[in-house]
C-alpha cells in the first residue's frame, strides 16, 4: 500500500513539472486579460500573443527580465488599439516601462498602475483617458518619465505629483487640468523638463520654482496664470534653463531684472501677456538667445542698445506694444537676424542703415 502510494506521489510530481514548464506564465495570463478590454486589437498581436507559449517573452511589444522572466517593458506605441486599460495592469509588478501611446484608449486610467512601483517609465500620451490621474499614483517612487500629454483628462493636478522626487521629465500638456501650479513644485528637485502648457491652469506662478535647479525647459504657456513673473526664474539656481514658454497667459508687472544670469537661456516667449512693462537691458548678456518674442504684451519704454550684444539672435518679435523711441543702430551687429518684427509700436526715426548688413533677415 506504501509503494502504490509513493508511486503515485511521483507520478504527481512528475505532472505537476510538465504542467509548469509548459503553461502560460501568470504575466502571460494578464497580458491576454488586459487584450480581453480592448475593443479592437491588430492582427499582428492576435496572431503573435499564443496562450500556448511558456511566456510571453517573445511576444510583440513586450520585453522581459533575461533571468526572471518577468515582464519588464510593454511597448505598444501606434498600434492603434482601441479601448480600456484594465484594472489587471497592477498585477504586472515587475513593470519598468510602459509606452501606450498613440492609440485610442478611453475611460480612466486604472488607479492600480500605482502598484506597478518598479515603473520607471509611463507613456499614456494621444489616447481618450478621461477622469483624473489616480491619488495613489504617489506610489511610483522610482518614476522618472511621465507623459499624459493629449488626453481629457479633468480636475487638478494631484498635490502628490509634486513629491514624486524622482521625476526628471514630466508631460501634463493638452490635458485640460485647472487650478494652481503648486508651490510644492519645488520638490521636484531632479525635473529637467516640465510641461504643462495648453490647459486652464490659473493662479501664479509659485516662486519656489527657482528651486528647480536642472530645469532646461519650462513650458507654461496657453494658460490663464495671473500675477508678475517671480524673480525665482532669473537666479542662478536655474543657470540650467534652455526653454522658457510663457505667452497667452495673463502675466503682468514688469521682467524682473536677472535673465542676463541665464547664460544658456535660448528661447524666451512671453507674447500675449497682459503688461510685461519694459524691456530689461540685461536681457543683452543672455548670450545664448535664438529667440526673443515679446509681442503684444503692452510693453513699453525703448529697446535697449544691449540688445546688439546678442550675436546668436534668430528671432526677435516685439510688435504690438508700445515702444517708443528709435530702433537702435546697433541692431545690425546682431548678424545672425532672420526674422524682424517691430511692427504696430510707436518707434520713430528711420530704419538704421545697419540693417543692410543682415544678409539673412527675411
Amino acid at each position: 500500500m506504501i509503494l502504490v502510494f509513493n508511486h503515485f506521489l511521483v507520478l504527481s510530481c512528475c505532472f505537476l513539472f510538465v504542467y509548469t514548464a509548459f503553461c502560460l506564465s501568470s504575466d502571460g495570463f494578464t497580458l491576454l486579460s488586459l487584450s480581453r478590454h480592448w475593443t479592437s486589437v491588430p492582427s499582428s498581436i492576435i496572431s503573435d500573443w499564443n496562450a500556448s507559449d511558456p511566456t510571453p517573452c517573445s511576444w510583440l511589444g513586450i520585453e522581459c527580465d533575461n533571468t526572471t522572466h518577468r515582464v519588464v517593458a510593454v511597448n505598444l506605441t501606434g498600434f492603434k488599439i482601441s479601448g480600456k486599460l484594465g484594472p489587471e495592469v497592477g498585477q504586472l509588478s515587475f513593470l519598468q516601462t510602459i509606452d501606450l501611446s498613440n492609440n485610442g484608449f478611453f475611460s480612466e486610467v486604472p488607479s492600480q498602475l500605482g502598484n506597478c512601483t518598479l515603473l520607471d517609465s509611463l507613456d499614456l500620451s494621444v489616447n481618450g483617458f478621461t477622469g483624473e490621474i489616480p491619488e495613489n499614483f504617489k506610489q511610483l517612487k522610482a518614476l522618472r518619465f511621465l507623459n499624459l500629454c493629449s488626453n481629457s483628462l479633468s480636475g487638478e493636478i494631484p498635490e502628490s505629483m509634486f513629491h514624486t522626487s524622482s521625476l526628471e521629465y514630466v508631460f501634463l500638456n493638452q490635458i485640460n487640468f485647472s487650478g494652481s501650479i503648486s508651490r510644492h513644485i519645488s520638490n521636484l528637485s531632479e525635473v529637467i523638463e516640465l510641461r504643462l502648457y495648453v490647459n486652464q491652469l490659473s493662479g501664479v506662478i509659485p516662486e519656489p520654482i527657482g528651486n528647480c535647479s536642472k530645469l532646461e525647459g519650462l513650458y507654461l504657456h496657453d494658460n490663464q496664470l495671473v500675477g508678475s513673473l517671480p524673480r525665482s526664474l532669473t537666479i542662478l539656481k536655474l543657470e540650467s534653463l534652455v526653454y522658457l514658454y510663457v505667452s497667452n497667459n495673463s502675466i503682468e508687472g514688469r521682467i524682473p531684472l536677472g535673465f542676463g544670469n541665464l547664460k544658456n537661456l535660448s528661447i524666451l516667449v512671453l507674447s500675449f501677456n497682459d503688461s510685461i512693462g519694459g524691456l530689461p537691458p540685461d536681457l543683452g548678456n543672455c548670450s545664448s538667445l535664438t529667440k526673443l518674442a515679446i509681442a503684444y504684451s503692452n510693453l513699453t519704454g525703448s529697446i535697449p542698445f544691449a540688445f546688439s550684444l546678442l550675436h546668436k539672435l534668430n528671432y526677435f518679435f516685439l510688435s504690438g506694444n508700445r515702444l517708443s523711441g528709435p530702433i537702435p543702430e546697433s541692431i545690425g551687429n546682431c548678424s545672425r537676424l532672420e526674422y524682424l518684427n517691430l511692427d504696430g509700436n510707436q518707434l520713430v526715426g528711420s530704419l538704421p542703415e545697419s540693417l543692410t548688413n543682415l544678409e539673412s533677415i527675411v
